[in-house]
């Protein structure tokens, strides 16, 4: 295995760990993410340092991260540059993100949760596999 088939696992795994674990807190605590939205939502300062740690992973991803051979390769470097795409959304333009997360949030987290923890079993079943 390549160091890069290597790094290409590993992000996966790490992809993978952060959606599963935000997708059972969205399970697990609902109230907790509604509360959580509301709140980042009114806060310009909280969205200005979500957007640069969003931007900031998202393009360390996408620069360091070669699209590659192979379509996890290809689906880790376009996560790459969708959180950095978001990140810059945080910086100019949250209120696009919290139309997002809002009608997520009104469902109680329930398809939202469902949706990230099957996303990150995946990723990480993928990352597993590929190192």
């Amino acid at each position: 295995m390549t160091a890069i088939g290597n790094l290409t696992g590993a992000l996966a795994i790490a992809i993978g760990l952060y959606a599963a674990a935000a997708g059972l807190g969205m399970l697990t605590a609902p109230d907790r993410f509604r509360q959580m939205i509301a709140n980042a939502e009114n806060s310009p300062a909280l969205n200005f340092a979500i957007g640069i740690l969003v931007f900031s992973v998202g393009t360390a991803i996408a620069l360091t991260h070669p699209m590659g051979e192979g379509w996890l390769s290809i689906l880790v470097t376009i996560t790459g540059w969708g959180m950095a795409i978001e990140g810059l959304l945080f910086l100019a333009a949250p209120q696009i993100i919290w139309s997002i997360a809002r009608p997520m949030a009104s469902l109680g987290g329930r398809i939202g949760g469902t949706i990230a923890t099957l996303a990150g079993a995946a990723f990480v079943w993928a990352g597993y596999c590929h190192l």
